[in-house]
Order: structure tokens, then C-alpha cells, then sequence
């Protein structure tokens, strides 16, 4: 992957100019355990902040977390290239949220504070995650979960 595109919203899916803001939950759900997980979803026109740029960004993001969903769930989380992957999410991650808060605050909008501090600690924990050794041995379920908690707190 390349990083995150700008002003393009992916793969055939557009901007959605009659949503919503996106700074609500959709509803998604997923528990500690591979049974309690529910798939990621897939972007739709709920999920828009009515900008087109972290809307490409939103969905490339969502796109990678299936990717590691699938990794994870396929036994492959493992090695140099797993990891690999993990730091390019976290990274990409932590460069969207900047983007996004900039995007706000222009606009005159906020995040409220409690949402602001769990997508920090969600990203936070995400960073930890990628910043283990390739060597280190991590918990597949933990991995999941900081993956749904960063799109529960994000959409």
C-alpha cells in the first residue's frame, strides 16, 4: 500500500454529500474473543464527515484493518512483514487523526473530550502493538480488539 489517498474516496466508493457528520458510533461491535467479532465494516454514506479527503482516508484505513483482521484470524499475524504492516497502519493512523482534527477545527467543530481521550488511548494502544518486536509473541484476541476499539471510537 502506498498511504493514504488524497481526494479520492477508493475503490468506487464516493463522497457522500448527504450524510452525516461520522462522529457518532454505527453500531459496530466486537468483543475481546474471536467469537464476540464482527467483520469490519464497509464504508458507507453514514460514515462520512463530509469531506472527501478523510473519507478516502476512513475507508483506506477500513480496508487495512481487514486486512489484519484476516491475518489474524488466518494464523498469519506473525513476522517481519505483519509487523510491517502494523507500524503503516499506526502510522497512517496517527496522520489521519491530525488531519481530521485540523478538518475540524476549521470547519468550528470539536470532538468531545471523553471521545478525544479514547481515540487517543485507541490509538496509543495501537502504537504499542506495532512497536513490539517481530519476535515478541502478542495475543491475536488483544490485536483484534484494539483494532474494533479504534473503529468504535472513530466512527
Amino acid at each position: 500500500m502506498s498511504g493514504m489517498q488524497e481526494g479520492k474516496a477508493g475503490r468506487g466508493q464516493g463522497f457522500c454529500p448527504a450524510a452525516g457528520t461520522g462522529s457518532g458510533t454505527i453500531g459496530f461491535q466486537c468483543g475481546r474473543r474471536s467469537s464476540d467479532m464482527t467483520s469490519i465494516p464497509h464504508w458507507s454514506c453514514r460514515m462520512s464527515v463530509q469531506d472527501p479527503v478523510l473519507d478516502a482516508q476512513h475507508i483506506e484505513l477500513l480496508e487495512m484493518c481487514r486486512s489484519i483482521q484476516s491475518d489474524l484470524e488466518q494464523g498469519g499475524a506473525q513476522g517481519w512483514a505483519f509487523q510491517q504492516r502494523l507500524d503503516e497502519f499506526a502510522f497512517l493512523l496517527r496522520e489521519h487523526d491530525c488531519a481530521e482534527a485540523s478538518a475540524l477545527r476549521l470547519r468550528g467543530q470539536d470532538l468531545p473530550h471523553g471521545l478525544r481521550m479514547q481515540r487517543a488511548q485507541a490509538l496509543r494502544d495501537i502504537e504499542a502493538l506495532a512497536g513490539q518486536s517481530p519476535s515478541q509473541p502478542f495475543d491475536p484476541a488483544m490485536a483484534r480488539h484494539m483494532l474494533c476499539r479504534w473503529i468504535q471510537y472513530h466512527f
